[in-house]
């Protein structure tokens, strides 16, 4: 009689969240010398040594903030990571189980797993983290690859969170938010999130549009030609947009989107493709507000695509039915004799 043979087992599957490299590598003397600047300008601005200080004191104030964030990106950031990553889990506490029994951790996917800061860094890293084993992991398994995308409100919570702070110097602005956030996760809209009743939000609208505008003259269409092929989808005509663009002509923010709106058209391929480091290194660091103009031609980039003209158009008729709604004159009650 012939022995039967044993069954193989399946191999249990390699525990993906195993972090054996160092974070970002960089080296102290990076985080000194942004230390150092930050210290030249605190001294260089200080209002008691007189007028001399005011020199450029808005642009050193500019700087200095993004100074204290690429500062963040280095210390920082993977507090940020665990923090978004705890409240993934929290909010998604069977599918973390699922994922704890696919990857074979035994204690399961703990609040202070080193596998949620990996999570988080991969939400502030716009799902870019190819070759990491858990999203290729997820990558081949669309299902829950579908489930692990950070929700709004889930979003709004991780804010949330990463605006807690006893400094008392910001909370002036950090607290109100961080209730507006909250009260958005209960169906309320809040101060400072309440939007202010003006034509300011049909602006935004009118830039997004021009910004399409400015992303196809990038991509070598004639102006007169994008001008027809935008007004199409809006259902305006050319005029109105050329109207659109003199109510805007001195709208700093909105010329800086459009300038990088054309660089997105014009590098479309470059700028989705590579980070923004690649590109400031090939091409400079230019930019308006301390964000280089590459940072925001992806920015524009990825607009165009979760926020289509069709949408604009929808928006834009909303509020002018609004508006009508409001103007149209109310029926006259006859008085009681």
């Amino acid at each position: 009689m012939t022995a039967s043979k044993p069954k193989r087992r399946k191999p249990r599957p390699t525990t993906p969240y195993v972090w054996n490299e160092t974070r970002d590598e960089f080296k102290p003397e990076d985080v000194q010398s942004l230390v150092d600047a930050l210290l030249r300008n605190y001294l260089s601005t200080e209002p008691s040594k007189g007028k001399a200080t005011e020199a450029r004191k808005f642009e050193i104030a500019e700087q200095t903030i993004d100074l204290f964030w690429r500062l963040f990106d280095m210390l920082g950031y993977w507090a940020q990571a665990q923090i978004v990553g705890k409240v993934w889990a929290e909010a998604n506490p069977k599918l973390a189980n699922q994922l704890a029994e696919l990857w074979s951790i035994a204690d399961g996917i703990e609040f202070d797993s080193h596998v949620l800061e990996r999570f988080g860094s991969e939400f502030g890293q716009s799902r870019g983290w190819i070759g990491e084993p858990i999203f290729d992991f997820l990558a081949s398994r669309e299902d829950l690859d579908e489930q692990t995308q950070l929700s709004q409100p889930v979003l709004r919570e991780a804010m949330r969170r990463l605006l807690c702070s006893d400094s008392r110097r910001s909370s002036f602005w950090r607290r109100p938010l961080a209730e507006g956030l909250k009260a958005l996760n209960f169906g309320q809209i809040v101060e400072p999130l309440e939007p202010v009743r003006s034509r300011r939000r049909a602006d935004a609208l009118k830039s997004e549009a021009l910004c399409r505008m400015n992303f196809l003259i990038g991509k070598g269409i004639k102006k007169h030609i994008a001008l027809e092929k935008v007004a199409g989808v809006l259902n305006q005509s050319p005029e109105t947009l050329r109207s659109w663009e003199k109510l805007l002509r001195d709208d700093e923010e909105h010329q800086a989107d459009a300038h990088a709106a054309r660089i997105a058209g014009k590098f479309e391929e470059e700028v989705r493709t590579r980070s923004v480091d690649e590109l400031v290194d090939k091409y400079g660091d230019e930019g308006f507000q301390n964000i280089p103009y590459w940072q925001r031609a992806k920015y524009q980039m990825g607009r165009a695509q979760h926020y289509p003209l069709e949408r604009i158009r929808d928006e834009l008729n909303e509020i002018r039915a609004a508006k009508s709604a409001v103007s149209r004159p109310r029926s006259k009650i006859p008085k009681m004799r």
